[in-house]
């Protein structure tokens, strides 16, 4: 299992090198024995999606930072209506993908007179029940793949799916 957590907001080095420092006291890890990824990062909503024979058998929000992120919602309704699941099912076949949930601006044009920009859309149908029938207008952005189980990395797949997100999100 994979601990999807969130930077606290660092503006210098130092204010990055006391994150880890507090994040390997907190764990009981020495730096040398964590390995790490830096992903940028989107205006939307991170989310892992855990596939087993390409279909979705479950989605979890990052969690929130009362928790240090550690305790997602559970959003794997929502999740298998996204835009491009089915898609992201065939990339992985069986393992974890950590992704970005955001709103294409051609999505937010057909929403755009009940929310007040394309993050609080996202947001409110990511994290609202009742919204789940806006689910196909949410694109889930591809940032880290374990592709059948070979180990959480950044890979081509996520760089080509990035350069295409430019021409999704608009």
């Amino acid at each position: 299992s994979y601990m999807v957590g969130s930077l606290r907001k660092v503006y210098t080095k130092k204010d990055l090198s006391n994150y880890i420092d507090d994040l390997c006291m907190e764990l009981g890890q020495k730096v040398s024995d964590m390995s790490w990824i830096v992903a940028p990062k989107y205006d939307g909503i991170s989310a892992c999606l855990e596939f087993r024979d390409k279909e979705l058998v479950q989605a979890l929000t990052r969690g929130d930072s009362e928790d240090g992120g550690r305790r997602g919602q559970d959003i794997t309704p929502m999740a298998r209506n996204l835009m491009n699941i089915q898609e992201l099912g065939k990339r992985v076949n069986t393992g974890f993908l950590k992704v970005e949930l955001l709103c294409p601006s051609s999505s937010f044009e057909r929403i755009k007179d009940e929310f007040r920009n394309r993050r609080s859309a996202t947001s409110a149908i990511v994290n609202a029940p009742k919204n789940v029938d806006y689910a196909p207008l949410i694109y889930a952005m591809p940032l880290l793949i374990d592709k059948d189980g070979a180990g959480l990395r950044r890979g081509k797949q996520a760089v080509a799916c990035e350069i295409e997100l430019l021409d999704v999100l608009g």
